[in-house]
């Protein structure tokens, strides 16, 4: 039998001289790089399907971006970005609050060691 070449653990490279080599990255394929043992503990089936696979993307890029415009969309996306900034607001005044406190306690207890 040949390399499982469904199996999460198969790889194959090129080589500089131009020689394509096959293996299994568990190194549990004793006759590597000729065959896997045909019903071998190890083998998982390959959960995403690499072929066609370029840099930076896992599959066709696909360039129809939605496009908002019309009014009711324009409208709830400056809805969101209103609501955002509020939310951003307020938890960065939540922060300097906890700040507060923190650096107000640290004070307490540096008074407390002195005495």
């Amino acid at each position: 039998m040949s390399m499982h070449k469904d199996c999460r653990h198969y790889h194959r490279r090129t080589v500089k001289n131009g020689e394509k080599v096959e293996s299994c990255s568990l190194d549990v394929a004793p006759d590597a790089p000729l065959s896997c043992p045909s019903r071998c503990l190890y083998f998982e089936k390959r959960k995403l399907d690499t072929s066609g696979f370029t840099f930076g993307s896992l599959g066709p890029q696909q360039d129809d971006e939605p496009s908002f415009d019309d009014a009711d969309s324009q409208a709830v996306l400056e809805a969101l970005r209103e609501t955002l900034a509020d939310v951003e607001d307020e938890v960065l005044s939540d922060e300097r609050e906890r700040r507060k406190a923190a650096s107000r306690e640290k004070k307490r207890s540096k008074r407390r060691r002195r005495k």
